[in-house]
């Protein structure tokens, strides 16, 4: 067998010795990294003709400036979120957590979501202390077998499945939870989930690094856990079972959620006195509007 296999390999490599040069260079062109390197030239070569450049987050901003581009071309632009489906929920008190406590993910499902750190953590929580539903399907090639990895992974009875959703529904999804989480492993820019969540009344767990630390602090009401570790996110969410009031008070504690129809008026200002200085650079009078 051991023979057999080596052989394979050797058949493998003696095709791929075939392959003319030419064409080999030209996979490695189209296929491996040089796209990449030519997609962050795009960018960094539009960015650079950019007046204004609008970052959803101080992180992402500064990003921008670790590139290269002039901090006093980029400004801080909060995302708008339509609350058209959580109605006037500024004035709306939040509802007492439940007992068990409902802890929910809203997502893709893909590793750099940290869906699998959120089942791992979860499966040392006592049966009668919580459940955990799962909202979303995977993406890309390795879909499949992510998700099926995830089923295999959970033993916990409590911890429920429910596919893909349509966001057209989600303050309904929400309105089923006591706290959001959001896992992440990746940094992420500004989540909008976790706007959502304030909007929803909810008290959130999330990784404490990247777009999501920076909007725990903006919007108040997340605990943080140490990004990518198990033990620190099953320990956050130890502590809300453990002391419900403190559910309550992040629940009403949410705060600075931008409306989406505040962020197309200041838009559209933002967009005149950028063209009114066009104007006036080239010599014209800028508009009144």
């Amino acid at each position: 067998r051991g023979r057999a296999r080596c052989q394979r390999g050797e058949n493998k490599i003696t095709q791929l010795a075939k392959v003319p040069p030419r064409m080999l260079a030209y996979f490695w062109r189209e296929a491996g990294i040089s796209p990449i390197k030519k997609r962050l030239q795009v960018m960094r070569d539009s960015l650079s003709q950019a007046d204004a450049i609008l970052a959803p987050s101080k992180f992402i901003g500064d990003i921008y400036v670790a590139e290269g581009i002039p901090e006093s071309r980029i400004i801080h632009w909060p995302n708008g979120v339509d609350e058209g489906q959580f109605g006037d929920w500024e004035s709306k008190g939040a509802t007492q957590p439940s007992m068990p406590l409902r802890f929910g993910f809203v997502g893709t499902l893909l590793p750099t979501k940290g869906v699998d750190l959120l089942i791992r953590a979860f499966q040392e929580i006592p049966l009668t202390t919580a459940t955990l539903e799962i909202h979303g399907a995977g993406a890309g090639p390795n879909a499949q077998r992510y998700t099926e990895f995830l089923h295999r992974l959970n033993r916990h009875a409590g911890v429920s499945f429910h596919g893909r959703f349509d966001n057209k529904h989600i303050a309904e999804i929400l309105s089923c939870f006591d706290v959001l989480v959001v896992p992440s492993r990746w940094f992420e820019n500004a989540p909008l989930t976790l706007a959502e969540s304030v909007m929803a009344r909810l008290a959130a767990v999330t990784s404490d690094h990247g777009g999501m630390l920076e909007l725990a602090r903006d919007y108040g009401n997340a605990l943080t856990f140490q990004a990518n570790s198990t033990e620190s996110l099953r320990s956050a969410m130890m502590r809300l079972i453990e002391d419900p009031e403190l559910v309550l008070e992040l629940k009403n504690k949410g705060r600075g959620v931008r409306r989406v129809s505040d962020d197309i008026h200041c838009l559209q200002t933002l967009m005149n006195e950028l063209v009114g200085d066009s104007l006036d650079k080239d010599g014209d009078t800028a508009p009144n509007s």
